[in-house]
């Protein structure tokens, strides 16, 4: 008996996308499904919202249509035909959910890609200055915490030198007074100047008794 042949049913590729930007207002997508390359299929929405729209779309290969599973999903935003008010980056994540593609590709990004690679660009020197910045900024304060602290036990090891310094120069209290002592032994006493005109009168009084 002849085999019968599997007849083997080729997977239909689906794209299902949501466009963003250009003159739609803010805060808006537009969702479409497409069988076409979604490439060709995304320039009419530059003929609709200028040559500044983007999109993004999730691929699959299922039998089964999601447009509706994500019509319903945002239905609380829902607005006018597949017009949805919605942040692109829930549109986005609704995509990926009900689809269950791995990642969304982006439409239209040459001219939003290159612009965000210059952002990137001009912007990373000026991190990188900021983090070189702020490196010395940590190493100034550390150092300026520590030189108070340097100069402060310097000083008072300065202070305890003098002072040992000072002991040492000091006589003791004993070796003072001895030294008073010796210094009054030999000085000569001096006696007030009208003392010594008394004495000296009684001296002569006394002599000149003594004669007589």
């Amino acid at each position: 008996m002849a085999s019968k042949s599997k007849s083997s049913k080729k997977s239909t590729v689906h794209y299902y996308g949501c466009v963003y930007g250009g003159c739609m207002k803010q805060g808006w997508v537009q969702i479409f499904e497409t069988k076409e390359d979604p490439e060709e299929y995304f320039t009419q929405f530059k003929d609709s919202y200028g040559s500044k729209v983007h999109g993004a779309y999730a691929k699959t290969t299922d039998e089964e249509e999601y447009f509706e599973k994500i019509q319903e999903k945002l239905a609380d935003n829902h607005n006018h035909g597949k017009l949805y008010e919605v942040n692109i980056d829930t549109a986005k994540k609704t995509l990926k959910e009900v689809t269950g593609a791995k990642k969304v590709s982006l439409l239209g990004g040459d001219d939003h890609d290159e612009e965000k690679a210059a952002q990137s660009e001009a912007e990373e020197p000026v991190k990188e200055t900021a983090k070189e910045d702020k490196k010395v900024k940590v190493k100034s304060e550390a150092k300026a915490e520590t030189k108070p602290a340097s100069k402060t036990s310097s000083k008072k090891a300065k202070e305890v030198e003098s002072e040992d310094e000072s002991e040492d120069e000091q006589p003791s209290e004993a070796e003072s007074e001895e030294e008073v002592k010796e210094t009054k032994k030999a000085a000569p006493s001096k006696k007030p100047a009208k003392q010594e005109a008394k004495e000296q009168s009684k001296a002569k009084e006394t002599k000149a008794k003594s004669s007589k």
